[in-house]
């Protein structure tokens, strides 16, 4: 039996879990098949060796999983607004997380439920609504990405 068609060796990275392939039922586009177990256990363990590292680590750890899910989501605003939000370097070093699709920001990489600056929420007119929080008053709606960002660094505690 060809090693392609064996049993699966246990992945070493979140790389190792999916297999990428395009063929004649996929009109050309690329289709992933992966181990749903296997992806948790390793989604855990990128994030147990991300916190033994360190607090910055998990942070990096958690931008990039969150451009991820809105990449794979099509969620092309939230991508700008993460982008974006990346882009600072106040923001950036903060533990980004959302609720249903609002993002925020927590100094807290373990229980990040306090938000240390205003959120932001990309609404479906492709215009963006900077709050006081996830649930707060509405400081702002705006144009693009970048400028919501910009509202939310102009409203950060000192």
């Amino acid at each position: 039996m060809p090693a392609s068609e064996g049993p699966a060796a246990q992945p070493k990275s979140s790389e190792a879990l999916f297999m990428v392939h395009a063929d004649a039922t996929s009109n050309g586009r690329h289709t992933v098949d992966m181990d749903w177990k296997t992806y948790a256990e390793t989604r855990e363990a990128e994030l147990a060796v991300a916190r033994e590292r360190g607090p910055a680590h998990v942070v990096d750890l958690q931008w990039r999983r969150l451009r991820e899910q809105a990449v794979e989501a099509d969620y092309t605003d939230f991508v700008a607004l993460l982008d974006a939000a990346a882009a600072e370097p106040r923001l950036r070093r903060l533990f980004p997380f959302t609720s249903m699709w609002v993002l925020s920001f927590s100094a807290d990489t373990e229980e990040p439920s306090f938000a240390e600056a205003p959120a932001v929420v990309a609404q479906p007119d492709g215009r963006f609504q900077v709050k006081s929080d996830r649930w707060g008053d509405i400081i702002g709606e705006t144009d693009s990405a970048d400028e919501a960002i910009a509202l939310v660094v102009a409203h950060l505690p000192s």
